[in-house]
């Protein structure tokens, strides 16, 4: 228990209170926004938005070829600030330039791939554009926690939350759905705009710092994306099948038991965004990555068993408050076990191996996950529906999470036995 009370102390002492509230406040106002739309838009109309954002999900971890996720994990260990701010400038330059180039690439696509659907099309050809509205929100993230402006970060996801929710309740009251789809473009372009005067906008640079390498830092950069594409595919190749083999009814009645499941999985992210940077810099260090997984490991199986509990108890009575024509309880119990043993395992092991620079190892378990969850959802869907979705969603967190866990003990026990031998 002392283990568990340093964790938490140390996640506080690092700002992560901030991110804390900033991702759970982001979450509710996530969630509101759902249930708000669900009440307002039509339940047909609601199965094409859902269906629309899970299509998008599987190219949005490619914005900037993953140039943020390149300037997260090289810029937390470099010491310099002004190598710091060069490589900024160098990721933003560039990732600016292949982000415009993929719209362009994406609108043409998806115009021909759903033009049988006008009013998929529509949403789609709308919602490219997020793809340079999570650019530059991430990029913006990114510099923030390399700087250890953990508090600034912070007040930058509320900020972008409260304008999400502005923009989405008020476009969609006099815009209907295609106002919800616009709301969701424009909100964190008005964010980066906003904060890039007390931030400072990003300058625009071609020439890499001369201590990283180029091949290393783009082969992080491409690899993390690629492994974010898996694992959206993982969570959405559900969505996209049941539109395949069910109907749009269908999809809204998964997408409403998905509403707390997929919402809940932020929770490890918390400690991932906070301490990301620290985890970074004790790669090498055996004692620090054991107590840390450790001691998450016990906090969190105390919470989501508490969660499992009160889902049981409480969730009937959470879906009354929807429209009389969803019933998705039993969906949602299976996706909630799914997501507990993401919480414990695939979640935080992801985002470890990511800091510790293991982005390949990330990838080889996602692609082994995502053909499992594929024969999964091909075989059970057809024979029960969407009981057999959540069951092939739910097995494939499960073991991809025993995959990452497999590789972090056999880490920890090469950096154990390399300290000793240089002990020795």
């Amino acid at each position: 228990m002392k283990g568990i009370i340093n964790f938490i102390s140390d996640f506080y002492k690092n700002s992560g209170g901030w991110i804390f509230a900033s991702t759970l406040f982001n979450k509710f106002i996530l969630f509101l926004i759902k249930v708000f739309v669900l009440m307002y838009v039509e339940k047909e109309t609601f199965g094409h938005i859902t269906y629309s954002l899970a299509l998008l999900a599987f190219f949005t971890p490619f914005v900037g070829m993953g140039s943020p996720a390149g300037l997260l994990r090289f810029g937390s260990v470099i010491q310099q600030a002004q190598t710091r701010l060069q490589l900024a400038g160098y990721a933003f330059g560039l990732g600016l330039i292949s982000t415009l180039f993929m719209i362009f690439l994406m609108a043409l696509g998806f115009y021909f791939y759903e033009k049988d659907q006008p009013i998929v099309s529509l949403f789609l050809l709308i919602l490219v554009w997020r793809m340079l509205a999570l650019f530059l929100y991430n990029h913006q993230s990114a510099q923030m926690r390399i700087e250890n402006k953990n508090k600034l970060f912070g007040q930058y996801d509320m900020v972008n939350s409260l304008v999400l929710l502005l923009s989405a309740v008020l476009l969609t009251i006099f815009f209907n759905a295609t106002g919800y789809i616009f709301a969701l473009v424009i909100s964190p372009i008005i964010t980066f705009i906003f904060y890039s005067f007390r931030f400072g906008f990003p300058k625009i640079q071609f020439n890499m710092p001369k201590e990283i390498a180029k091949k290393s830092f783009w082969n992080y950069a491409m690899l993390s994306s690629f492994t974010s594409v898996i694992a959206q595919i993982v969570f959405f190749l559900d969505v996209f099948l049941i539109e395949k083999f069910m109907t749009a009814d269908d999809v809204a009645e998964y997408g409403a038991a998905t509403l707390i499941p997929l919402n809940i999985l932020i929770l490890p992210l918390i400690f991932m965004r906070t301490d990301f940077t620290k985890i970074a810099q004790n790669e090498l260090n055996y004692k620090f990555l054991r107590n840390y997984y450790k001691n998450y490991f016990y906090l969190f199986l105390i919470i989501t068993s508490v969660g499992m509990l009160l889902s049981y108890v409480l969730g009937e009575w959470l879906f009354s408050f929807l429209d009389d024509a969803y019933s998705p309880f039993d969906i949602f119990l299976i996706l909630m076990l799914g997501s507990c043993f993401a919480i414990l395992l695939r979640v935080p092991l992801t985002g470890i191996l990511n800091a510790l620079g293991f982005a390949k190892i990330n990838t080889i378990t996602g692609l082994f996950t995502l053909f499992l969850s594929l024969g999964l959802n091909l075989y059970l869907i057809p024979i029960y529906g969407l009981h057999g979705a959540a069951w092939a969603t739910t097995l494939s967190l499960m073991v991809s999470g025993v995959l990452s866990w497999i590789y972090f003990e056999w880490y920890l026990r090469k950096i154990k036995n390399q300290a000793q031998i240089a002990k020795d």
